[in-house]
């Protein structure tokens, strides 16, 4: 009920004349994005893995599946027409490529050389302010903190206040 209360209020809160923007998403984290931005993407790249591996949030129907997010099918991706390609580094040697079906933007979200949380913000708000969808961005940013502090008052109330230290790891 929630969602559909948000997706009635976006319809309601966009401009006049504003056409719906047409994104790709080559990655997962831009799928998430994208559905986090209240946007649904026309096209995703390896849906089934999305289901089988994220899960949440759940994709809305009617996205055409581009391939794989390493070999994403430029034929498809063109076909739909896009208004905007959503990669990450993983996609970063194909820019030149996509370029030929719309504008490309490429997010670097996961390095050892970078803070990831930070970049991972950035890019979200980045990708909020590309498609007029800043206010959106802040209120799921500000949902994310207020779960995130409630989740860490739920650790150290677990530990006593004396957490472990911890490493964290990306496995895909």
């Amino acid at each position: 009920m929630k969602h559909l209360l948000l997706a009635a209020l976006m319809l309601v809160a966009a401009p006049a004349g504003a056409e719906t923007p047409r994104v790709v998403a080559l990655s997962w984290e831009g799928l998430e994005m994208l559905t986090d931005l209240a946007v649904t993407p026309v096209g995703g790249a390896d849906l089934a893995g999305y289901a089988t591996w994220v899960v949440q949030p759940a994709l809305p129907a009617g996205i055409t599946d581009i391939g794989l997010r390493t070999e994403p099918d430029l034929e498809t991706i063109a076909a739909l027409a896009p208004t905007l390609i959503v990669g990450s580094d993983q996609q970063a040697e194909l820019q030149a490529a996509l370029e030929q079906a719309g504008p490309v933007v490429i997010y670097d979200f996961f390095d050892a050389g970078h803070d990831n949380p930070a970049a991972l913000r950035a890019g979200f708000r980045d990708l909020a302010a590309r498609l007029g969808r800043a206010d959106r961005a802040e209120a799921v940013l500000a949902e994310v903190d207020a779960r995130v502090a409630a989740a860490g008052e739920r650790v150290r109330a677990h530990f006593g206040g004396q957490v472990p230290p911890m490493v964290v790891t990306r496995l895909l």
